[in-house]
């Protein structure tokens, strides 16, 4: 977990763009199926103040990255933690009737996928699903011999 601030340079200025700050991981265990209260002092407004001199920050504090009992671990930049830029498909969508020829198949918000695609499975790390005739069914990625890498 982690803090992370952004803010916008003036118009037309030499500092147009985006500058930002993020504060020092904060490590947080939470055992399957448990929960967690955590303190979050990540930054202060005197950070703020030294790392962005300018402007009016968005301040938020994020999930930085997870990693499953399982193995499997999820990352993402905070810029794009509050709006996802990867594809999944929920569980609900799977077992549909296939429709033999179908061309696409469709996600919880309407995206379309060609015939063959493969989507992980939402809020299930390490489970995917691949749309055929029309229709999402599990699917289980082809392992990668090691003498491969």
């Amino acid at each position: 977990m982690a803090a992370h601030a952004v803010v916008g340079g003036p118009q037309g200025s030499t500092l147009s763009g985006v500058s930002h700050t993020a504060s020092a991981l904060l490590p947080v265990d939470v055992p399957p199926g448990g929960t967690a209260d955590v303190a979050v002092d990540l930054m202060s407004l005197n950070d703020l103040r030294e790392n962005l001199r300018f402007g009016s920050p968005h301040v938020m504090c994020a999930l930085m990255e997870i990693r499953y009992a399982n193995g499997w671990a999820w990352s993402a930049e905070p810029a794009t933690i509050f709006a996802p830029t990867h594809a999944e498909v929920d569980r609900a969508l799977l077992g549909g009737a296939a429709v033999a020829g179908a061309p696409i198949c469709r996600d919880q918000t309407g995206g379309e996928y060609s015939d063959g695609a493969v989507l992980p499975i939402a809020l299930e790390p390490g489970a995917f699903a691949r749309c055929q005739d029309g229709a999402w069914s599990e699917y289980q990625l082809p392992r990668v011999p090691p003498d491969a890498r």
